[in-house]
């Protein structure tokens, strides 16, 4: 057993995997497990692993395999160089499904289709479950005249152990009737595995150590742990990580969009507010800190403390770290602020009024001003726009914002406003003149900071409106101003 001190303590070292099956898209569920099982592997110095389980070819949608390599890369879950394809390992299994049956822990399964719904039918009528064993007990010469027919393996439940026992670091002991178990099937007739056989096997291969998964599999582990010790293998620890939940208490579904990785790529996201996100889901660092970087989620990350609870997923929790994250990558990451400042200039460049202001120093000033109100990266480019270029009063959003707006009044004000507004411009002075205006002008200060963010910017919505008169400036201010209505 390899060991790894971390601060004076002694670790074993953990050699994890990540195992999607390719028949969608990546989804929330999914890319925690997927960290759990990266941070556990690199705070114990350990390996971390990503295998694709495919023999499922019905099940397997195209392109899949690709996104969920992109996505955790994308997500910097960077895995171990070679990853492991069950479709490719065909001969494998069988070689040790054989050995099972060499060994009187597997059996040779003839029973066609028809009965074996003609069994369950029975078993459901007397409310019990499983195989019936019929193939278990055949006789060589019945094995004989069935040799040429379509079979699959089964494993034989070794019935004699009265309770199979799972020692989960999540749930705590987990014991179960051995009774209550049934002979599963190991290979299936087109010779390739089920998961259980494919997935036992190639954890003991592949040394994995440490086993975290969704709570779902919960009732397949002791089947696993019969499995193991029918090899006569040490099973790995094994971690079952509570279920994702909505605010109405249904379970997560990844066949909803929203919950797809890619879904939050696409919106504005960023990957390492995403991991720190699915984190918090079902863990906790024992602390009130929220706001954590990979580095330092590998630093704090602990097993014991994963809950067993079930958790909601709240959304608004995700754009708040969004917003964390997209303001701490503007303060310290150049890189960030640079491909900022390069995707606006492609998308809006021929209506930016001062090319001054995407200097790299001025348009990062800019970033820091509007960072604590971007939910996502889309926002930025909607918030930095009007600062930018001239109001676009064609948009939906300022055909929605001028519903509840005064025409009138906002001619009347665009053009007084223009001659208020030249003086020297300063904070202290253009709270000044807009102050006055509102108090002659029976406007209250909010009513006429509304109608002037609209004159300015086209949006109901932004940064402070005087911080946003400051950056746009006072030529560019008044220009805007009487230029309204031409």
């Amino acid at each position: 057993m390899r060991l790894k001190k971390i601060f004076g303590i002694q670790f074993r070292t953990a050699v994890t995997r990540f195992a999607p099956s390719p028949t969608g898209a990546l989804h929330l569920g999914g890319l925690r497990t997927a960290l759990f099982n990266y941070l556990l592997a690199h705070k114990t110095g350990g390996k971390f692993h990503l295998r694709i389980e495919d023999t499922d070819a019905t099940r397997t949608v195209p392109g899949s395999k690709e996104q969920i390599k992109e996505l955790l890369e994308w997500c910097m879950l960077n895995y171990e160089p070679t990853v492991l394809i069950q479709s490719e390992r065909k001969e494998i299994y069988q070689k040790y499904a054989n050995i099972l049956i060499d060994k009187g822990a597997a059996y040779k399964c003839y029973c066609t289709p028809e009965r074996l719904e003609h069994v369950r039918a029975i078993q459901k009528k007397a409310k019990g479950s499983g195989y019936d064993r019929r193939c278990l007990n055949l006789t060589e010469e019945e094995k004989l005249n069935m040799e040429r027919q379509p079979f699959t393996v089964r494993f034989k439940v070794p019935l004699e152990r009265k309770f199979t026992i799972v020692d989960d670091l999540v749930h705590g002991k987990v014991q179960v009737a051995t009774k209550t178990l049934d002979d599963m099937i190991l290979l299936k007739s087109d010779g390739l595995p089920t998961y259980h056989l494919a997935n036992v096997v190639d954890d003991h291969l592949m040394g994995i150590t440490h086993v975290l998964r969704g709570d779902e599999w919960i009732p397949s582990t002791p089947k696993h742990i019969c499995l193991y010790e029918a090899f006569g293998w040490t099973p790995p620890k094994f971690a079952h990580l509570p279920l994702l939940m909505r605010k109405d208490g249904s379970k997560l579904s990844k066949r909803q969009n929203d919950v797809h990785v890619s879904y939050f790529r696409e919106n504005g996201y960023l990957p390492e507010a995403l991991l720190n996100f699915v984190a918090l889901l079902g863990w906790s660092p024992g602390t009130t800190k929220e706001f954590f970087s990979l580095p330092e989620l590998v630093e704090n990350f602990d097993i014991s403390n994963v809950n067993k609870a079930n958790c909601i997923v709240s959304y608004d929790k995700l754009d708040y770290l969004n917003k964390l994250h997209i303001g701490n990558k503007i303060d310290h990451n150049v890189d960030f602020v640079e491909s900022i400042r390069k995707e606006f200039m492609l998308q809006h460049n021929t209506k930016i009024y001062d090319q001054d202001k995407l200097e790299i120093d001025t348009f990062k000033d800019i970033l820091k001003a509007i960072k604590n109100r971007a939910n996502n990266v889309q926002q930025i480019h909607s918030l930095i726009y009007p600062l930018l270029c001239s109001p676009d009063y064609s948009t939906n959003h300022a055909k929605k914002a001028i519903e509840k707006l005064d025409g009138q009044k906002l001619t009347d004000l665009a053009k007084a406003l223009s001659s208020e507004l030249d003086i020297e411009w300063s904070k202290e002075n253009i709270q000044a003149a807009l102050n006055s205006y509102a108090a002659n002008h029976s406007l209250t200060f909010m009513e006429l900071m509304k109608y002037t963010r609209y004159l300015i910017c086209g949006t109901s919505v932004g940064i402070d409106l005087i911080t946003a008169l400051l950056i746009i400036g006072k030529r560019q201010t008044r220009l805007r101003l009487l230029n309204y209505n031409k």
